[in-house]
């Protein structure tokens, strides 16, 4: 059974003002080269661009933030004037249910013991998980890894898809640094917590797009539907898209019921739930596979591979959820349509 569990953490804080910055600069040679981007903002937040990149639907984006990211205040007892909480939960320690990858947010969640009476008042800076675009549209993310070194310096990569109606050959991105101020009381067993959201400032960049990929494309029709794929070959990876029409309804409600809380007491029919990629007929490994229905008889799956094309033949098998791997609805991935770097 293929299920991607796709566990990445939403920006914790929602904007509703901001400062915007102006473009920082635009990259030359389709963006593959180091931008080494920095700006510093007045409340001493620096935040650095040091490689990005845009080719295809996605873009790649590694950057590294420093400065007091967070800063918690300690205090005995209960805070004075708070009337209403927005957020309570009984029987919760913070201490001991919650944790940080920030040393100093970890400093104020520990503070929170729930021997007795006491809070913390804290500000903090994060970065939204996507970037947004000029058009209003939001690139959302697809992949990435962050951690906080011990002096509480952010460092992290990421990589954004571009919505189809957005994708022009240059484009400018903005990265988001938001701000937020949180008062939280352990009251014994019993955890508050107010938040206020801040401004926000945008650091924005200008790419363009990366002419030098590769795509593969192929169909296939059978009795039970009707497949169009596409493979795009990028820097360090296969993405693969495919798309089925005319599926049955019970495939349809299958799929819907698959991304659903219901998952877990479902039946799941015998209907194709991942794809093998084959490359010159070696396998390909592709367990993370995302299902989706994006119409009416209409289902997408979606595999993000480790590797590159290399002009190698590549090949699609279906896997159905009870008998696996069905070889006669191989979709042949034969075309190559190679741009041309302007």
């Amino acid at each position: 059974m293929y299920r991607k569990l796709s566990a990445l953490l939403a920006l914790f804080l929602a904007l509703t003002m901001f400062a915007a910055l102006p473009v920082l600069a635009e990259e030359e040679d389709d963006g593959s080269e180091p931008m080494m981007l920095s700006l510093t903002t007045e409340d001493g937040i620096t935040v650095e661009i040091g490689e990005a990149y845009y080719e295809g639907d996605r873009v790649y984006v590694s950057y590294r933030v420093t400065g007091d990211m967070v800063k918690a205040e300690l205090h005995e007892g209960a805070p004075e004037g708070i009337t209403e909480w927005k957020y309570t939960k009984e029987d919760t320690i913070a201490a001991e249910q919650m944790s940080s990858d920030n040393p100093e947010a970890q400093k104020g969640l520990e503070w929170l013991d729930g021997k007795g009476q006491r809070w913390t008042e804290t500000w903090s800076f994060g970065l939204s998980d996507g970037l947004d675009l000029e058009d209003g549209n939001y690139a959302d993310i697809v992949d990435g890894d962050s951690e906080y070194k011990e002096d509480g310096t952010l460092v992290g990569w990421k990589k954004c898809k571009i919505p189809p109606e957005s994708k022009k050959d240059t484009l400018t991105f903005k990265l988001i640094l938001s701000r937020g101020h949180s008062i939280a009381f352990q009251d014994y067993t019993t955890y508050h917590r107010n938040y206020e959201r801040g401004e926000k400032t945008e650091i924005c960049f200008t790419l363009k797009k990366d002419e030098r990929v590769q795509c593969k494309t192929g169909t296939l029709h059978t009795d039970a539907y009707d497949a169009k794929a596409e493979i795009i070959s990028g820097r360090d990876e296969l993405r693969c898209t495919i798309i089925l029409t005319g599926v049955s309804g019970e495939w349809e409600n299958a799929v819907n019921t698959w991304n659903s809380e219901d998952f877990t007491e479902m039946t799941m029919p015998d209907i194709i739930t991942g794809w093998n990629l084959y490359q010159n007929g070696s396998y390909f490994n592709t367990d993370d596979v995302v299902m989706y229905t994006t119409g009416p008889a209409e289902v997408t799956y979606e595999i993000l591979v480790p590797g590159k094309d290399n002009g190698a033949d590549l090949k699609l098998v279906p896997v159905y959820e009870e008998s696996g791997e069905h070889t006669k609805e191989t979709v042949y991935l034969k075309e190559i349509v190679k741009s041309k770097k302007k």
